[in-house]
């Protein structure tokens, strides 16, 4: 049982001796929301079968005990006490599982280890103490705070284009700032509690060394330049290392200066920076008249304004940030790729200037971007802008604190004919806008000719299914309109939408969908056809989450802070690096969870 704050590296000791003796490692996070058959598994309804069909499936824990992998429990002092007592038999001298479903006790093999992971009860956040007895069944150790040390190695080692000496004051900084803002509470009082810890050292070095990477293009592009006028700032014409630690200074107020709440918490930031790396240092690196006031000069460099928007065919580029813009429709030129597929209508003001930077360096980085501000100050609308013009497809989801892990993940539900009918509706809606955004971004006038006769066919299409959903109403009356009848009529009007979309469509992508989409329509149609209307059967509906990431959708959670914890720890292992997402709710689908 592995014990200690945020970010001293608990889980990636665990994965790293996993990774290193050869061992598949199964992580699993608890919450309060945990139940006993997430781990072990439980009846789950089958689907494609009669109705009323049920068949048991592994969970997590039982697969990796029949399996002789290792397991880390992530959060374990937020499982519940029926977990807690149900691992009893596990991790005493029995080493078994007993499942009164099946009647079967499971026995570990030898290469089986079960690690835990915790944060103290003093990091709050429905985080309880364990039981005594069950503590006794663990070896504990108590996972220290990185020293400077440790951090300057770490960050050296992960990133081997910075120099010692630039990581060393940076790692400085950081413990200076955690000295103040923590420990000492001199600032920064409004949204404690903070902690800056090796988490954001890594995102700084991250950002540094792409800044000096991009600063290295541009001196070898424009030698003759001493200073570059792009978004308002200096171009890093220096070479390593002074060109790293110049782009240091440049990430600076990304990773630290702006997260803060008020302009005041924000100038004390600037001081202790200037604290901590001396005037006569910041001034050499950053240009400043050695005549002027270099105290208010370089609190006036840190906090800079105006950095500008320059929206081009494949980027986005906001003073320093970059983010490339969606490329998924194969087959068309670099604008029309990326036209329209999300609504772009939010406006652009220069107040959220700023704001837009350190999101697109979040979308540049895969970095995940927690927005804070009053209501109605434009969150939301900064998240659809950055969507819009960067085409990607934005799903929103309102969270208060009555929403369930279910919600956002997915659960089974009882069959729905009409529910898959719209389902299929609305894909083919998205496909028809993508086709008409493409059609129209073409520059040739004669093709854009031939391309409006096209756009025609699709507009033709829907109109032709909108006139026969009104002729079936009329004829059978409002009431029936969920009769059979309208279900047939609809769904015969949706595959041939999808007949006439595929003679438009030349792109193998969208091919490729509506293909998938008329096969969807047929077996509905053929399960409607033997009176297969859903009675007793039950599918897997995702959830927005899961939805959005098999679709690779942007996806935006409002209300965050008014969600259950236990839910948001849910999603843990999904904010990790490369992060997965097991849903052990799901059960297993071609032998796989």
């Amino acid at each position: 049982l592995l014990e200690g704050s945020p970010g001293v590296g608990k889980s990636s000791i665990v994965a790293a001796l996993a990774r290193y003796s050869g061992h598949k490692l199964v992580r699993i996070n608890l919450s309060e929301q945990s139940d006993m058959m997430d781990l072990l598994g439980t009846d789950l309804p089958t689907e494609g079968v009669e109705a009323g069909s049920f068949k048991w499936c592994d969970g997590s824990l039982l697969r990796a005990v029949k399996d002789g992998d290792w397991v880390l429990l992530d959060e374990l002092n937020l499982a519940p006490q029926p977990i807690l007592e149900g691992l009893n038999a596990l991790l005493d001298h029995r080493g078994e599982v007993f499942l009164p479903e099946l009647n079967q006790s499971f026995r570990c093999p030898k290469t089986f280890r079960l690690f835990a992971t915790q944060n103290p009860i003093t990091e709050g956040g429905g985080r309880k103490g364990l039981p005594k007895s069950f503590l006794n069944r663990f070896t504990k150790i108590y996972v220290d705070s990185y020293t400077d040390e440790d951090l300057v190695t770490i960050a050296c080692k992960l990133y081997p284009e910075i120099p010692a000496e630039v990581a060393s004051r940076m790692v400085a900084f950081n413990q200076a700032a955690l000295r103040e803002v923590c420990a000492r509470k001199g600032f920064a009082n409004e949204g404690a509690p903070w902690d800056f810890n090796l988490r954001d050292i890594l995102r700084w070095c991250e950002l540094s060394s792409s800044l000096s990477q991009l600063g290295e293009r541009k001196q070898a592009t424009s030698a003759r330049r001493q200073t570059y006028a792009h978004a308002g700032c200096e171009e890093i014409v220096s070479r390593p290392p002074t060109l790293i630690w110049r782009a240091a200074l440049h990430a600076l107020p990304v990773i630290y200066i702006r997260r803060l709440r008020s302009h005041d918490d924000r100038l004390q930031m600037c001081l202790c920076a200037i604290d901590s790396f001396g005037v006569d240092e910041l001034s050499n690196s950053l240009q400043i008249d050695p005549s002027s006031d270099r105290v208010a000069m370089l609190v006036a460099k840190l906090l800079q304004d105006g950095p500008v928007l320059r929206v081009g065919p494949q980027s986005v580029r906001c003073g320093w940030a970059v983010a490339t813009r969606c490329s998924t429709l194969d087959g068309y030129n670099a604008i029309s790729a990326r036209s329209l597929t999300s609504d772009i209508s939010p406006r652009y003001l220069h107040t959220m200037a700023f704001s837009l930077e350190a999101l697109l360096h979040c979308i540049g980085h895969n970095w995940l971007g927690i927005l804070t501000g009053a209501a109605a100050s434009g969150k939301t609308q900064l998240v659809r802008y950055a969507a819009g013009i960067l085409g990607f497809k934005l799903e929103e989801y309102v969270l208060t604190s009555a929403t369930d892990a279910t919600e956002i993940i997915g659960c089974f539900e009882q069959a729905d004919g009409h529910r898959r009918l719209r389902s299929i509706e609305l894909a083919l809606h998205s496909i028809s806008s993508r086709i008409g955004a493409c059609l129209l971004s073409c520059n040739d006038a004669t093709e854009l000719e031939a391309n409006e006769t096209l756009i025609s066919r699709v507009s033709d299409a829907w109109c032709e299914y909108e006139a026969r959903q009104q002729r079936q109403a009329y004829e059978v009356g409002a009431a029936s309109s969920s009769s059979e009848s309208a279900f047939s009529t609809r769904l015969e009007g949706l595959v041939w939408v999808a007949s006439s979309l595929s003679e438009v469509a030349s792109c193998r992508m969208l091919s490729q969908e509506l293909q998938a989409l008329d096969e969807q329509a047929s077996r509905l149609a053929s399960e409607r056809v033997r009176g297969d209307k859903g009675a007793g059967h039950f599918e897997w509906v995702d959830g927005v989450l899961s939805s959005a990431m098999q679709r690779g959708h942007w996806i935006l959670l409002e209300n965050a802070n008014l969600c259950n914890p236990t839910v948001l720890d849910r999603l843990n292992a999904v904010l990790e690096p490369n992060g997965t997402l097991l849903v052990n709710e799901r059960g297993q689908k071609g032998g796989k969870p």
